[in-house]
C-alpha cells in the first residue's frame, strides 16, 4: 500500500492491475482443471448408474420370470429396456418396459459417447441388444465408451453371461 501526502491512503492504479493481473492468471489455471473433474465426475457416475441399471434389469428378469432386453444405441447415443411379452424363438414380441419408464429412450451423457458393442448373446444375435434370462443368466457384451475415432476407450462395460458378472476397466 502506498503512502500518498498525509491523510490519503490507498492502492496505487499499478497495485490494483498487479493484483487482477495475478487473480486472471490463477483463474486461467484452474477453471480447465476443474472442467476436467466435472467430466471424471460424470463419467464415474454414469458408469455407476449403468452398471447399477444391468444389475436392477437381472433381477428384475428374475422376478418378473421373462427375458428382459437392454437395447443399447450408439447412433443416438441411449438405451431403453423391452420386456418379453409373446412368442417362441424368433417369433417373440418384445414391447417397452413401462415400470420406471424404462422402455423409453434414456440418453448418455455427450462426452461419453457408445463408441460400438461387442459381443454375440446365447441365441446368436448380434450386440444391438444385451438379453437377460429369468435364470440370471445374461449375454456376454462389450460396451465401448469413447470418442467413435480413438482407439482407447473411455471406458468399458463387459458382462459375463453366466452369474450375470459384470466388469468395468477404465
Amino acid at each position: 500500500m502506498a503512502y500518498v501526502s498525509g491523510t490519503h491512503r490507498g492502492f496505487t492504479y499499478l497495485e490494483l492491475l498487479v493484483v487482477v493481473s495475478i487473480l486472471a492468471v490463477l483463474t486461467a489455471a484452474i477453471v480447465p482443471l476443474y472442467s476436467i473433474s466435472v467430466r471424471s465426475l460424470q463419467q464415474r457416475s454414469v458408469r455407476g448408474d449403468f452398471v447399477a441399471t444391468i444389475y436392477f434389469l437381472q433381477e428384475l428378469s428374475i422376478q418378473q420370470s421373462r427375458e428382459l432386453r437392454l437395447h443399447i444405441d450408439p447412433e443416438e447415443n441411449a438405451w431403453s429396456v423391452t420386456g418379453w411379452v409373446s412368442g417362441m424363438g424368433e417369433d417373440k414380441v418384445f414391447e417397452p418396459l413401462a415400470f420406471q419408464a424404462l422402455g423409453e429412450p434414456h440418453p448418455f451423457p455427450e462426452a461419453m459417447p457408445v463408441q460400438r458393442l461387442r459381443g454375440t448373446g446365447a441365441q446368436g444375435h448380434s450386440a444391438r441388444h444385451l438379453t437377460f434370462y429369468p435364470n440370471g443368466a445374461c449375454d456376454r457384451v462389450a460396451i465401448r465408451f469413447g470418442p467413435p475415432n480413438s482407439t482407447r476407450p473411455l471406458m468399458t462395460i463387459e458382462t459375463t453371461g453366466t452369474l450375470g458378472g459384470v466388469v468395468v476397466s477404465p
